[in-house]
């Protein structure tokens, strides 16, 4: 698997706490599961939740290349975790 990420999103994945492995662990979930959404332009946006992490991840798939268009994230904590 090769990940693609130009230094404007490299910048955003460090202002928004998200790293590389993140991102990959997104992809890895999303194309062996097959829970990715494909938008009108072909691009394809996952999400995975990683302990009380949840990435989405939108990229663009060549072969085993994934190019990273953008990416975001929020914190989850669920009613029953806070006790």
């Amino acid at each position: 698997m090769e990940i693609i990420i130009s230094s404007e999103v490299k910048d955003l994945m460090s202002e928004r706490g998200v790293a590389k492995e993140d991102v990959q662990a997104v992809i890895e979930k999303a194309e062996a599961e097959k829970t990715f959404l494909i938008a009108e332009d072909e691009s394809i946006l996952a999400k995975a939740r990683l302990d009380n992490f949840c990435p989405y991840v939108a990229y663009e798939k060549d072969g085993e290349t994934y190019t990273i268009k953008t990416v975001y994230a929020h914190r989850v904590l669920l009613g029953h975790e806070f006790e």
